[in-house]
C-alpha cells in the first residue's frame, strides 16, 4: 500500500509579506503623477513592485507545489477507478436504452396489426355495402355500412415495458445539422478569441467587417 505524504507547510514566508503588500498599497494610493519627473519615479517604483511580485511567485510555488504534486497523485490513483466505474454505468444504461428501443418496435408492430386487422374489417364491410347499393338493394347497403360503423377500434397495446423501482426514465433531446445556412443568427457563438489574435497579430493591418480595431497605450515594465 502506498502514501501520498504531504509534509507540514510553514506559512511564515506568506505571513512575513503582509507588511510589503499593505506598504506597496500605501505608496499606490498616495502616488500622484502630474510631470515627467513624477511618471519617471513611476516607472521606477512599478518596476521595482514587478521584481518583487516574481520573488512573491517563486514564494507560493514552494507552498503550492508539494499540494498540486499530492492532488496529481491522488487524481492519479482514482482516474483507472473512476473509468472503469463510468465505462461499466455507460454500458447497463445503454443495454437499457436499447431494450426500451427494442421492445417500444415490437409494440409499434403489434399495434400496426391490430390497427391494419380493425380497417381491413370496416372496408370489408364498407364494400359489401357499396356493391349492394350498385345493385340497387339500399336495406342490404345499410345493413353493412352499418356494420363497417360498428367495428371496433382496435386495442391498444400496453406498453411493454413495466416501471422499474428506483427508475425514471427521462427524454433526452438531440439534434443533428441538416442545413447550417438555415440556423438562426442567435444560435451562433462568436469567437472573441479568435478575433483577438487575429487583432493583436495583424494590429491596425487587421481587416474584419463588424468590429472596430483600435490601440491604447499602456506600460510595459518588464514582465511577470
Amino acid at each position: 500500500m502506498s502514501k501520498i505524504i504531504i509534509n507540514p507547510i510553514d506559512t511564515k514566508p506568506a505571513d512575513d509579506q503582509q507588511a510589503n503588500a499593505a506598504e506597496i498599497e500605501r505608496r499606490a494610493n498616495a502616488m500622484v503623477i502630474k510631470t515627467q519627473m513624477d511618471l519617471e519615479a513611476a516607472a521606477s517604483y512599478v518596476g521595482g513592485i514587478k521584481t518583487y511580485f516574481k520573488k512573491l511567485v517563486t514564494l507560493r510555488k514552494g507552498m503550492t507545489d508539494p499540494l498540486d504534486e499530492a492532488r496529481k497523485k491522488t487524481m492519479d490513483l482514482f482516474r483507472p477507478i473512476i473509468a472503469v466505474i463510468e465505462s461499466a454505468e455507460r454500458k447497463i444504461k445503454q443495454q437499457m436504452v436499447d431494450y426500451g428501443v427494442t421492445q417500444r418496435r415490437i409494440q409499434a408492430e403489434q399495434q400496426r396489426k391490430l390497427d391494419a386487422d380493425t380497417e381491413k374489417k370496416r372496408v370489408a364491410a364498407q364494400e359489401k355495402a357499396d356493391a349492394a347499393r350498385a345493385a340497387g338493394d339500399e336495406k342490404k347497403a345499410a345493413r353493412f355500412e352499418e356494420k363497417a360503423e360498428a367495428v371496433p377500434p382496435a386495442t391498444v397495446i400496453a406498453d411493454r415495458v413495466e416501471k422499474v423501482a428506483g427508475l425514471a426514465m427521462r427524454k433526452d433531446w438531440k439534434y443533428d445539422i441538416i442545413d447550417d445556412s438555415l440556423i438562426p443568427k442567435k444560435y451562433w457563438v462568436l469567437d472573441e478569441k479568435m478575433i483577438a489574435r487575429a487583432v493583436k497579430n495583424e494590429k491596425d493591418k487587421c481587416d474584419i467587417h463588424g468590429i472596430r480595431v483600435y490601440s491604447i497605450d499602456v506600460p510595459a515594465i518588464g514582465s511577470r
